[in-house]
């Protein structure tokens, strides 16, 4: 009822069908045949700054990878379900580069806050906290508040309940456990704004290279892409599903052309695009040519140029 995709499972999508499988088997084998070794999973931040080495990488990079909580495991299930969407949108690459991105910066800003909370409170246990992979989750929660259309689907005692409803709660649900969830939580969207805003030009800096891009579909592509689903053109608009998600498309391009028409009438000269933006859409695959003039009709809006440019 609230799913914001279409029924077409990961088409399209193989790196959020790559992390949903990690999550899947990481968290199987934790929770069944390792159940006896949990330790293997738990880690405290701290140690990784006052002992920096391999082994210590190793058991950061599983603490933050594979879920205990079966109940989080579950809901960060279904939140990357729902998140392929940017993957579909941006491309698999270039969602890749946003991932890495976010989990950077997400592990840099947990290791100052464990660094800070043992320095101010010498009782708080760091290892306590949840693990898993929170940093692919909750930094996605920013382009999903501001890129995926509100459309209202009825209402619940005079509260209007829209496509997105289901995602907020879910992402409630999986922070609201303890206060130590919270905090991640509240670190993750931190991420988040800071990604937004290129802290740090990490936008810039942090891309995969497209040889390595290309070794990987090469190696794994063939386990994790999926086929089109069969008859895709006589399915699309069968379901109210899709249909929800078509009316989501036309009120985006309503309000896209809306800005356009409005910078028309404004006239005056428009500034020239950004080079950043421009090589962003140019590493999606689109010309730089046609780049530059949708920026430049949407006067840099990314997010109206990438609707008018699919739409094209």
């Amino acid at each position: 009822m609230f799913t914001l995709q279409g029924s077409y499972g990961f088409y399209k999508a193989p790196v959020s069908k790559f992390i949903l499988g990690t999550i899947c088997i990481g968290t199987g084998a934790a929770t069944f045949p390792l159940s006896n070794h949990k330790d293997w999973f738990t880690f405290n931040a701290t140690d990784l700054i006052t002992s920096f080495s391999a082994v210590n990488v190793l058991r950061y990079f599983l603490y933050r990878f594979v879920f205990l909580s079966l109940k989080d495991a579950f809901s960060a299930s279904i939140l990357i379900t729902q998140f392929r969407v940017f993957e579909r949108r941006y491309s698999s690459r270039y969602y890749t580069n946003h991932l890495i991105a976010v989990s950077i910066l997400f592990c840099g800003l947990e290791l100052l806050t464990a660094g800070i909370l043992k320095y101010k409170f010498e009782t708080f246990s760091y290892s306590q906290l949840p693990s898993g992979p929170w940093q692919l989750i909750f930094p996605l929660f920013i382009p999903f508040f501001w890129e995926i259309p509100r459309v209202p689907m009825t209402t619940f005692m005079h509260i209007p309940v829209t496509g997105k409803s289901f995602v907020y709660i879910l992402g409630l649900h999986m922070c609201s456990t303890d206060s130590k969830s919270t905090l991640l939580a509240f670190l993750g969207l931190l991420v988040g704004v800071l990604h937004k805003n290129n802290f740090g030009y990490i936008r810039t800096f942090v891309k995969v290279p497209k040889m390595l891009s290309s070794l990987s579909k090469w190696l794994i592509g063939s386990l994790i892409e999926s086929k089109p689903p069969e008859n895709l053109d006589a399915q699309f608009g069968a379901t109210l599903e899709i249909q929800r998600e078509e009316q989501m498309d036309r009120l985006e391009m309503m309000f896209n052309r809306n800005l356009i028409e409005r910078n028309r009438l404004m006239g005056g000269q428009r500034a020239e695009p950004s080079q950043e933006l421009v090589n962003q859409l140019v590493e999606m695959g689109f010309s730089r040519d046609r780049a530059e003039n949708v920026l430049r009709q949407t006067d840099g809006d990314m997010n109206a140029a990438m609707s008018l440019l699919l739409a094209q």
